[in-house]
Parts: C-alpha cells; structure tokens; sequence
C-alpha cells in the first residue's frame, strides 16, 4: 500500500466517523427524540417536588401564584422554543424564593421531570444543559 493510499483510507474513515458523529448528534432536534432518562426524570421528580411543587403543585398544575408546567396550555407557552431558553429560565428565576440556587444538574432533572410528566418520551442519554442547546420543545401526537 502506497503513503498515498493510506492516506486516503485514513481520510475516508475519519470522514465517515465523523458525518456519523455529526448525524447522530444533529438527529436530536426536539423533545419527542427521547433526550432524558429516565433516571433522570426520577431524580427529578425529587427536586421538583422539594424547590418547585409549593408553588407549580404536585402534579405541575400551577396555581394562582405560578403556571402550570403540564398540559395544552404549557406546550403551547413553550412549543417551539429552544429547551435551553426554558432550563435557563429556571436556573435563573426559580425557585421564586431563593432564585438562581439550582444547579445546572438539579435544572437539567428537574427539565427531565417536566419532559416525562408531559409525556414526551425519554431516551437512553441524559439531557445536559449543552445538549438542550439546539432542543425545540415540541408537542406530542
């Protein structure tokens, strides 16, 4: 095998590890691609249910002091929107009396938790704040 040879064999296989990289990466587009756990969504429903249930409910319904994060009426706030524009939101403004204490681990599961409560499905990689980045929220069925 010729210097030459090699090198284009060497060139054709990074190429193709790398369009495999980019394709595997780039086919999570929406919430409905299953990009939570759901370990993670469980960890999730622990600290939800310690920083955010007292105002959002038990079961996300909201109240009359914060919104509701389940349901018609929160895909529709959210549909369309960038996952990472609403993980932040958290991370910045909640919860309403101690703001900006969650981690960017708590908010990630905490993201998850809404995921799965709003029945979109998870998947086998946990969602991290990098990867919510190019997420759109989207609504299922």
């Amino acid at each position: 095998m010729t210097g030459l040879t090699a090198l284009a064999l060497t060139l054709a296989g990074w190429s193709t590890m790398y369009l495999s990289a980019f394709t595997q990466e780039g086919a999570k587009q929406s919430t409905l691609d299953g990009v939570y756990s759901a370990e993670q969504a469980q960890r999730g429903e622990a600290s939800y249910k310690q920083s955010c249930a007292s105002c959002h409910g038990d079961t996300l319904g909201g109240s009359d002091q914060a919104p509701g994060l389940a349901g018609d009426d929160f895909i529709s706030r959210w549909e369309e929107q960038l996952l990472s524009d609403f993980a932040d939101r958290i991370r910045t403004s909640m919860p309403l009396d101690n703001p900006g204490s969650l981690s960017s681990a708590a908010t990630a599961d905490i993201v998850a938790y809404i995921l799965q409560v709003n029945n979109l499905p998870a998947g086998a990689a946990e969602l991290t704040s990098d990867g919510a980045k190019t997420l759109k929220i989207k609504r299922k069925g």
